[in-house]
Formats: C-alpha cells, sequence, structure tokens
C-alpha cells in the first residue's frame, strides 16, 4: 500500500485510470493532454498521485504545466446590453470608484448583460459582483464558453448574491445576466480554477494511461515543472475514467468491492450516507448537505457548500467571532468586529489609508475589505 513516506508508487497504486486516445502518428511524438476538472478533482497539488504509463506498467517521464486559483488580469469587457455615458472598461478596472449604469429604458423588463473576455482560456471558481452603497438586485446568471456566440449556463438563474463560488470548464467568454431596477455596478471581479497540461513521449500503437488518484504520497512524479504553456505539442484526448485493473478490489478491506463502496479509501462497514449523496460519511466533506462531485477547491477536506473560506486552505474552519468567515480569509477576527460588505467598498477605497501624527512619526493603519 502507498502510503509510507520515501515509498515510490508503481502501476498497482492507483485506483482511476483514463486511457489516453492517440491520434494517428508515423513516428514518436511529444503528446500534450489536458486534464479536466473531473480528473483534477482526484488529484492532490503536489501531483505525487497523477503518473502517466505504457502497456508494459513502465512510467513515463513526464512534464507538468500547472496554475493554481488565481484572478483574471487583464479581463475585457466587449459588449453590454445598454450603458448611458460610462467606459465599458468601468466595469472591470478593479476600481469601484468608476461604476457602469446601464440604460433602463433599454433593458426594460429583461436583463441588463455584460460580455467578459477573460484573455485566457480558463476555469472560473468565482465571480464577484461589486454595487453601490444600499443597491440591490433581484437575479443572476453566468453563461461561459471558448466561442462568445455559444456560451451555456454554467450557473442558472438564481437570486443576487454579489459572491458566487462554481466550477466550471474551461471558457474564455463569461456573460453575466442581470436583473433589478436600474441596474448599477461598481466593479466585477473574477478567479480561475486549476488548469494543468502534461507532456510526454507517446510511441505509435503502443497503449498510454493516465493514472491518479487515492491515498497521498510523498513523492513527486513529474520529471519537470514548466511556467508557460507549449503550444507546438500534439494534442491528444483521454477516455472515460475508469478503475484500475491492477488496483486491489477493495482497498480499504471492508467487505465492499472498490465500485460498490460509497468511501472507498476508507474502511466502512456500515456504509452509512446521511445526505443521500452516495458518499459516505467517513469521506464526505459535507456528510449532511448532498455534494455529488465533492468539490473541494483549496483541498482543506471541507466542501465548498460548507466551507466558510473557501478559496484558502482551513481545515480548522476556525472562525473567533463567529461571523460564518472563518479566520484564514476575515481580516477582522474580533467579536466587536464591523463588517464590511461589498456596500462599504466604495467608503474605504476613498479612505483606504488613515495618517496619524504622533511625536513627528507616522503610523499607517491600511483598512482592507474583510474576506479574501
Amino acid at each position: 500500500m502507498v502510503g509510507a513516506v520515501g515509498a515510490r508508487p508503481t502501476a498497482i497504486d492507483y485506483p482511476f485510470e483514463k486511457k489516453v486516445i492517440l491520434p494517428k502518428m508515423a513516428n514518436a511524438a511529444e503528446i500534450r493532454i489536458d486534464l479536466g476538472q473531473e480528473l483534477l478533482g482526484k488529484i492532490n497539488q503536489r501531483f505525487s498521485n497523477f503518473s502517466i504509463f505504457d502497456n508494459d506498467n513502465e512510467e513515463l517521464d513526464f512534464t507538468l504545466f500547472y496554475t493554481d486559483v488565481h484572478h483574471v488580469k487583464n479581463p475585457v469587457v466587449i459588449e453590454t446590453s445598454s450603458r448611458r455615458a460610462d467606459n465599458l472598461q468601468n466595469l472591470v478596472d478593479d476600481n469601484v470608484l468608476t461604476p457602469f449604469v446601464f440604460d433602463e429604458r433599454t433593458d426594460g423588463a429583461d436583463d441588463s448583460w455584460m460580455l467578459i473576455d477573460l484573455g485566457e482560456i480558463v476555469p472560473i471558481s468565482r465571480v464577484e459582483i461589486f454595487l453601490p452603497d444600499g443597491k440591490t438586485l433581484k437575479d443572476i446568471q453566468l453563461a461561459a464558453g471558448v466561442d462568445k456566440n455559444n456560451l451555456s449556463t454554467i450557473l442558472t438563474k438564481r437570486p443576487f448574491d454579489w459572491r458566487l463560488d462554481l466550477l466550471s470548464e474551461p471558457a474564455q467568454f463569461l456573460k453575466i445576466s442581470l436583473w433589478g431596477v436600474n441596474v448599477k455596478v461598481d466593479d466585477v471581479r473574477i478567479r480561475t480554477g486549476r488548469t494543468a497540461s502534461v507532456y510526454f513521449q507517446a510511441t505509435p500503437g503502443k497503449p498510454t494511461f493516465a493514472r491518479y488518484g487515492g491515498p497521498e504520497v510523498d513523492s513527486l512524479r513529474f520529471k519537470q515543472r514548466i511556467s508557460s504553456d507549449k503550444k507546438t505539442s500534439t494534442i491528444a484526448d483521454v477516455g472515460p475514467e475508469k478503475w484500475n485493473p491492477l488496483f486491489a478490489e477493495d482497498f480499504d478491506d471492508d467487505g465492499y468491492k472498490n465500485s460498490d463502496d460509497n468511501c472507498p479509501f476508507r474502511s466502512n462497514h456500515s456504509q452509512r450516507d446521511s445526505d443521500g449523496d452516495r458518499v459516505g460519511n467517513e469521506c464526505d466533506n459535507a456528510s449532511n448537505v448532498k455534494n455529488f462531485n465533492q468539490s473541494d477547491l483549496d483541498f482543506d477536506h471541507v466542501g465548498d457548500l460548507v466551507d466558510n473560506c473557501r478559496l484558502i486552505y482551513n481545515p480548522d474552519q476556525a472562525d473567533r467571532d463567529g461571523d460564518n468567515w472563518g479566520d484564514a480569509c476575515d481580516n477582522a477576527h474580533a467579536k466587536e468586529s464591523v463588517e464590511i460588505t461589498p456596500k462599504h467598498i466604495k467608503i474605504i477605497a476613498g479612505a483606504a489609508v488613515l495618517l496619524l501624527v504622533g511625536f513627528g512619526v507616522f503610523t499607517v493603519v491600511k483598512i482592507s475589505k474583510k474576506k479574501s
């Protein structure tokens, strides 16, 4: 069993596999495969539980390109449903003092929408909509895709929330639709999800497999990690996920085969599943809330649906002031702290730095938004 410090995993140690579907090739060549969100959800951040194997179960050297969660740096608004005299880029200029006002006469009872070019093809993990002080909206909907003329809904129409956490497939264009009266937006900020591609040498007619998941191991598998994506490699696809036939049939030895076990890597003879999401309580990261995909963006083993700090690792969920914002991303822990919400951002931005003069010494006190 893999897990001991320094242990080197072999082909039998990875529970899941996807067959690499190679294109037609006359000679050996460098192949690139892009790892989707389903697969990345089962790979740790160090990539120590992922590797590439040939048909003889020999491990192949591979190079990794990986980006973690980050803010979209240079989004561009390319179209809106309407506008007054405002500059379109006021919506994404990272400045809440430059609002954008939609034209109520044009939009009427329909949605007020904006179409944003992210500048890169990435999964979307968070969207934040900052509104003026006292302003509220009724509903919101999100759509995204790699083609601005062919977008798919990634968040169905629902009551407006200024911060939305999700996990979309890679997209370059994002459409945000808002419903309300006299819609006005101070700023929009977007975070990506994790993305990864791997590169390796493949031989025509010789099957190759990506194997991954399972217990943590203390051994990095990739030969090299690169900082920029390669554009010259031949792109290959991967097949559906299957159980690795070499992996133990009942890994946790609780009497249930992996394929029938609702918690295959931790012994749970009772198979108890309180929320009925087909994930046993013993390994459910939100055991009282249905979360079939077990989304956990920060890998702290607390599901996104119940995590009080979804994008920063905080397995202890410490919350000293009891405001449902984890200390790891709460800038005001104390009980007496004043909650800072989006409607306060405008005031704070106008007086972000307070200079206290005393005995000829300047002390700088920075006031910041409550949660990262």
